[in-house]
């Protein structure tokens, strides 16, 4: 463990270079990604924290139309589900990197298009941690940026069903997460061919009239 914890140490020192040209050094190793990302399901405590420290750094440098960024989005997506269910530290980290990758305007569309990022953000957006919740859902938000984007998270299920659950939500803690979801249906609703979908959706409705 002393051996695997330390090289995870390095890459987390590396991934806080400025340095475009280590940066991409690292990013276009063909298993440099997937390694981190495997690290970040280690069973070792200090792995685990290095690698998604890392993880969370990357997500300031690799943006579409890198070569590397479908990779990232797949570790990252593994990094998510993979998460216990219990609170877990690292989920912060996780959903921090979605949130960066959703807040560039040339990662929305790939990440909304790519396998298993609405599903991930879904489950990010209803974990028990206050930062998960709020990241993950205002990830959502950001990606109802384009008329595209706004038609395909409203025909996603996973999606809507875990807004109505975070707005049905009455724990004060989780209240930035309540104001996402609600500027997210906002996003949604503008687009008249989603109301059918949104109005017809069992809960949502009835979680919305609960705060009125």
């Amino acid at each position: 463990e002393t051996a695997a914890a330390r090289a995870a140490g390095a890459v987390k020192n590396m991934s806080f270079t400025s340095d475009p040209a280590v940066q991409q050094a690292m990013l276009a190793h063909p298993e440099f990604l997937k390694s981190v990302g495997r690290a970040s399901h280690s069973d070792s405590e200090n792995v685990r924290s290095y690698a998604s420290v890392a993880l969370k750094n990357f997500a300031e440098c690799c943006h579409h139309p890198m070569p590397s960024h479908p990779v990232y989005l797949d570790v990252l997506v593994e990094a998510a589900v993979g998460l216990p269910d219990a609170q877990d530290a690292h989920a912060e980290k996780i959903s921090a990197s979605f949130l960066i990758q959703a807040s560039r305007p040339e990662n929305v569309v790939p990440c909304v298009n790519h396998r298993g990022v609405l599903e991930a953000l879904a489950r990010l957006s209803a974990r028990s941690e206050v930062e998960s919740r709020a990241n993950g859902t205002k990830s959502l938000e950001m990606l109802a940026s384009t008329q595209a984007t706004k038609v395909q998270l409203c025909s996603d299920p996973e999606v809507l069903d875990t807004v109505a659950a975070v707005v049905a939500e009455r724990d004060l803690r989780y209240a930035e997460a309540c104001e996402n979801a609600f500027a997210l249906v906002h996003h949604l609703v503008m687009l008249e061919r989603n109301r059918p979908r949104l109005a017809e959706h069992e809960g949502l409705l009835e979680a919305m009239l609960g705060c009125v």
